[in-house]
């Protein structure tokens, strides 16, 4: 009777332990999962910046032009500088495009790299 009985208690005991280590075990792999996801949410906050920091230079670069072009309008209308301001005109429209592409660019890859951040975001306070 007493061999069963302690039979029972340790087959009782080995199942809890058993558990026990199965829930530290998941403890761990959340663990992991959460540090992976911030890492990621670094890297992409790292990205997002550098892409605000070359937008607020290309919208810099736009205002340069702008005023450029407001002198240039202030000058008088002789035959030189009707030639001066086409070619000015020429390589300002080139650089609008240009830029325009950039900022494009920038603004599509800041609103997917947002994208991935909130789906990481959300995806570390699933883990919680």
């Amino acid at each position: 009777m007493e061999r069963e009985c302690f039979k029972r208690d340790t087959s009782s005991f080995v199942v809890l332990a058993l558990a026990k280590l199965i829930q530290i075990q998941l403890l761990l792999v959340v663990a992991v999962q959460i540090f992976v996801c911030c890492c990621y949410l670094a890297h992409l906050t790292s990205h997002l910046t550098s892409l605000v920091q070359m937008v607020k230079k290309i919208m810099t670069l736009e205002s340069m032009v702008e005023s450029l072009n407001a002198e240039l309008a202030e000058l008088g209308s002789s035959d030189a500088l009707t030639r001066a301001k086409q070619h000015h005109d020429s390589i300002v429209a080139s650089m609008r495009q240009k830029f325009d592409v950039d900022i494009l660019a920038a603004n599509e890859k800041i609103d997917s790299l947002t994208k991935k951040l909130a789906e990481k975001v959300i995806c570390c306070v699933q883990l919680i």
